[in-house]
C-alpha cells in the first residue's frame, strides 16, 4: 500500500468512527469564531456604508477630495478606497481581535469554521463590490445619473444599494445569532439532539441554512418587506428607465422587477461572504441567485445523490441528472419501468438461469452432473455475477438499489440444495417487482415463496408440529421488530396461521396451500388485538400478513432502515416520523415513502449526511467501474464478483436472518480498509476484471492530479486529498507517464472522498 493511501486509510478510520470532522468547539474556540464573525461583519457593514456613499456623492457629483488620503476619484475608485478610513478601523479592530482571542494560544484556533482575519476583510470588500456590480453592472461610473440630470433617478440608485446593503447586514446579524446557537447547542434545527453543539463544518452549514428559512423573528422578511416599500416610494417616478439606471438587473422594468434584482443580489453576496468567512461548502445554487430553486445543480450535491440512490457517478446519469435536475433525477428514478434498459437486457441475456422457472432450474442444473450437464452451482455464481453487472450498467439504479436493500432485509442464506435452486426465482419473484410498490405485496410474496419457506422452516410448519422460526423472525426482522411488544404467545399464534404454506414447484410463483397440515381454529393476536376466527384457511396467514404491514411499529421499522440506507446511520427525528407518517397514511406504499425521504430537506439539503457513510463492497467494486469509465462489455464481471466476496460481501451468502449490516463501522475494521486499498491499487491499474482508458497522456504533477480528479468525481476533493496527491507525484520516482497516472488515481481512489459516500 503506497504511504498517501496509508495516510488516507487513517483519515477514513476517523471518518467512519465519527472522530474526525466530528469535535466540539471548546469556550475559547466558540469565542474566536464569534469573535471573527461579528467583526467580520462590521467590516462588511462598513463597506457597504461606504459603498452606498460613493452611490450617492457620484449622483451630486460629490467626487473631489474623497478616500485616503484625500484625492479626485471615480465612483468605481470609490468603491474600494475607503473613504474617511472607516472600513480601515475595522479591519484593524478585526485583526487585533483576532491575535488575542485566536492566535495568542494554540487551544484558541478553532477546528473548522474558522479563516485567518486577512481573508474575511478580503471577503467582505469583495461583497460589496459584488452587491455594487450586482446592480450597476461593472461600470460604476457609466451606471450613475447625476442628480442635476435625473434627480429621482438618482434618488432611486441611492435607495437602492441602501436597502439592499442593509439587507445584507440584517441577513449576517441573523447568521451570528444563529451560529453562536448553534455551536453552544441551543435549539438545533437538525439531528436528533437540539442540544447538542454543532460538531462539524457540515452540521454548522446546515444549521445556518434552515435557521435562515425559518426566519423565527421574521426579522429577514421584514427587511424584504422594507426593500420592497422603500424602492416603491423612491422609484416610481425617474425619468430614466429603471433598466438603464440598474444595468446589473437585466430586464428590471419596474419595481418589482428592481425589488426581486435586490434581494436576490443581497443573498447571493451574503451566501458568497458566508462560504469565504467560515470556509463552509455552500452550494452553488444559493450562492448564485440566493435561493434553493436548482438554478445551479450542486456538483457536492449531484454526487451525493448518485452515489446514495445508486452505485455511484458514470457518463449516462451525470448527463441524465444534468438535464433533469436533481428532482427530476429522483422522481425519475422512483418510475424504473419509465426507464430503457434494453442494453443491459441484452448483456444479461449471458445467464439463462435468470429467467427460468422452479421446474426448469430443477431440470437444466444438477447436484452432482454428468458429463454435458450444468452444475447447480452455475444458478448462484450467474445470480452473483448478473448482480455485479446490473449494478455497474443499469440505468434503474435506484432499483437495483432497493432490490439489494430488500434482499438483506428479507434476508436468506444459500446453504440448502433448496435454497440454491430457489434464490434466483426469489429475487426475480418475491423482491424485485414489489420494491416501489406496497410493502404488504412484497410481504406476501416474502411468505408465499419456496427460499423463505426453506431458509427459516415454514414448509416444516403444520398443525400438531407447529414450527415457529418464521414467525419469529416474520415479527422481529421483518416487520414490528423486537420492541413491537409480542409476546412468546403470539409468536405461537402466528405460526398457527402460517400452517401448510408450502411449495409447489409447477406453480408460477412456486406456492401452495396445504389445507390438509392447516390449524383451523381460533388464533388470537396482540392480546386481540387481531382476532382470526375458525376455518378461515389460507386467509388466516393473509390476514396476519395485512395485519403487520399495516402496524404502526412495521412503518417506524422500515421508515428508520430506509433512513438509514439513503440518509443518516442515526434517522433525523423529523425524517422518520416524516416518513413512517407517509407510510401510515398511503397503506404501505414504498414509492410514496421513498418519495419523502429522497426529497427531505434532510437528504438533499444537510451537508453533514454527504460522505458520512463507508462503501459496501457491493457498492464500492461497481462504483470503481462507473468511476473509472470501465466498458461493461469487456468487465471481468467473475473476477469482479469475487473481488466483493474477498471484501467481506459473498453476495446471497450472508448467513444470519439480518443479512449484512448498513452501518459503516462493520466494515471500516483496519484489516478491511488495508485489503481495500490493495484492491483499488489493482483496479487503477487495470487488474481484477477492469477495462478502461484513463482520457489523460502525462503533464505535470498539478495537470496529472487535476485531470484525475475531473475524471473520477463530480465535486471537488479536499485541498488535503489534492495536494496529497500532488505532491505524491511529485516524488514518485517512476518515469512512465501511464504509470505515474496509475498510481495517482490508487491515490485518489483510496481518499474518502471516494470510499465514503
Amino acid at each position: 500500500m503506497t504511504k498517501p493511501a496509508a495516510i488516507f486509510a487513517t483519515v477514513l478510520l476517523s471518518l467512519a468512527s465519527g472522530r474526525a470532522g466530528a469535535v466540539v468547539q471548546s469556550a475559547d474556540q466558540e469565542r474566536c469564531i464569534d469573535e471573527m464573525n461579528r467583526r467580520g461583519s462590521l467590516v462588511a457593514k462598513m463597506q457597504n456604508r461606504a459603498a452606498a456613499s460613493c452611490v450617492k456623492d457620484a449622483g451630486h457629483g460629490r467626487i473631489a477630495k474623497l478616500g485616503v488620503p484625500p484625492q479626485t476619484q471615480t465612483a468605481q475608485a470609490c468603491l474600494t478606497n475607503d473613504v474617511k478610513g472607516k472600513v480601515a478601523k475595522k479591519v484593524a479592530t478585526l485583526l487585533d481581535r483576532e491575535a488575542s482571542r485566536c492566535l495568542a494560544e494554540p487551544a484558541q484556533r478553532p477546528d473548522f469554521a474558522y479563516v485567518p482575519g486577512a481573508t474575511i476583510a478580503a471577503a467582505a470588500t469583495t461583497a460589496t463590490t459584488g452587491l455594487v456590480a450586482a446592480l450597476f453592472g461593472p461600470d460604476l461610473d457609466a451606471a450613475i445619473v447625476p442628480s442635476a440630470t435625473d434627480s429621482d433617478g438618482s434618488r432611486c440608485q441611492s435607495e437602492a444599494i441602501t436597502r439592499t446593503t442593509k439587507l445584507f447586514d440584517r441577513l449576517w446579524k441573523e447568521t451570528l445569532d444563529i451560529k453562536k446557537s448553534a455551536l453552544r447547542g441551543i435549539g438545533r434545527r437538525s439531528g436528533n439532539d437540539p442540544s447538542a453543539p454543532v460538531a462539524s463544518a457540515a452540521e454548522l452549514e446546515t444549521e445556518i441554512r434552515l435557521g435562515l428559512a425559518a426566519d423565527v423573528k421574521t426579522k429577514i422578511a421584514k427587511e424584504v418587506a422594507k426593500v420592497a416599500a422603500r424602492l416603491q416610494k423612491k422609484c416610481t417616478s425617474p425619468a430614466t428607465p429603471l433598466a438603464v439606471l440598474f444595468p446589473g438587473c437585466t430586464g428590471a422594468a419596474d419595481v418589482a422587477a428592481l425589488t426581486a434584482c435586490a434581494e436576490q443580489a443581497a443573498r447571493a453576496h451574503f451566501q458568497r461572504s458566508l462560504a469565504a468567512f467560515d470556509d463552509l461548502q455552500v452550494s452553488c445554487d444559493l450562492t448564485d441567485d440566493g435561493v434553493a430553486n436548482e438554478s445551479c445543480l450542486d456538483p457536492a450535491l449531484v454526487e451525493h445523490v448518485l452515489n446514495r440512490i445508486g452505485y455511484g457517478p458514470d457518463a449516462w446519469s451525470r448527463a441524465r441528472i444534468e438535464s433533469l435536475g436533481v428532482e427530476g433525477y429522483i422522481l425519475e428514478q422512483l418510475q424504473p419501468a419509465t426507464i430503457d434498459d434494453s442494453a443491459l437486457d441484452a448483456m444479461l441475456a449471458q445467464f439463462p438461469s435468470l429467467t427460468m422457472s422452479f421446474a426448469e432450474l430443477r431440470a437444466s442444473y444438477f447436484p452432482n452432473p454428468e458429463p454435458g450437464q450444468s452444475a447447480l452451482g452455475v444458478i448462484l455464481r450467474e445470480l452473483q455475477t448478473a448482480k455485479v453487472l446490473r449494478a455497474v450498467a443499469t440505468h434503474r439504479q435506484l432499483g437495483q438499489v432497493l432490490t439489494d436493500f430488500w434482499l438483506n432485509h428479507f434476508s436468506i442464506a444459500t446453504s440448502s440444495r433448496r435454497q440454491r435452486y430457489d434464490v434466483s426465482p426469489y429475487e426475480r419473484l418475491a423482491i424485485r417487482p414489489h420494491v416501489l410498490g406496497s410493502f404488504r405485496d412484497l410481504l406476501l410474496a416474502i411468505a408465499r415463496s419456496p427460499a423463505m419457506g426453506d431458509y427459516l422452516d415454514n414448509r416444516l410448519n403444520k398443525v400438531g408440529d407447529l414450527n415457529e422460526n418464521y414467525s419469529r423472525e416474520f415479527m422481529e426482522l421483518h416487520t414490528m421488530t423486537v420492541d413491537g411488544g409480542y409476546s412468546e404467545a403470539d409468536v405461537v399464534e402466528v405460526a398457527r396461521c402460517f400452517t401448510g404454506w408450502r411449495e409447489d414447484y409447477d406453480a408460477p410463483d412456486g406456492f401452495q396451500f396445504h389445507a390438509s397440515w392447516h390449524d383451523e381454529g381460533t388464533k388470537t393476536i396482540l392480546g386481540g388485538a387481531l382476532l382470526i376466527p375458525a376455518n378461515g384457511g389460507e386467509q388466516d396467514g393473509v390476514d396476519i400478513v395485512d395485519f403487520f404491514a399495516a402496524h404502526a411499529k412495521t412503518a417506524e421499522h422500515l421508515a428508520r432502515k430506509l433512513i438509514v440506507r439513503f440518509v443518516a446511520e442515526t434517522p433525523p427525528a423529523a425524517l422518520l416520523q416524516a416518513a413512517t407518517d407517509t407510510y401510515l397514511a398511503t397503506g404501505g406504499d414504498l414509492h410514496a415513502v421513498l418519495q419523502t425521504i429522497l426529497l427531505s430537506p434532510e437528504f438533499l439539503e444537510h451537508a453533514q449526511y454527504r460522505k458520512a457513510k463507508v462503501k459496501r463492497p457491493m457498492h464500492l467494486i461497481p462504483s470503481l467501474a462507473r468511476a473509472l469509465g470501465a466498458d461493461a462489455t469487456q468487465l471481468d464481471l467473475r473476477s469482479m464478483r469475487n473481488r466483493v466476496r474477498d471484501l467481506g460481501e459473498e453476495l446471497y451468502k450472508a448467513g444470519p436472518p439480518t443479512g449484512y449490516p448498513d452501518v459503516s463501522g462493520f466494515w471500516s475494521g483496519p484489516g478491511a480498509m488495508i485489503l481495500r486499498f490493495n484492491r483499488l491499487e489493482r483496479a487503477a491499474k487495470g487488474q481484477d476484471g477492469y477495462a478502461f482508458t484513463y482520457p489523460i497522456g502525462g503533464g505535470s504533477s498539478v495537470e496529472v492530479a487535476d485531470a484525475l480528479i475531473d475524471m473520477l468525481f463530480v465535486a471537488p476533493v479536499s485541498v488535503d486529498t489534492r495536494l496529497t496527491t500532488i505532491a505524491f507525484l511529485d516524488i514518485l520516482p517512476e518515469p512512465d507517464p501511464a504509470a505515474r497516472i496509475e498510481q495517482a488515481a490508487a491515490v485518489l481512489l483510496s481518499s474518502p472522498e471516494f470510499l465514503l459516500h
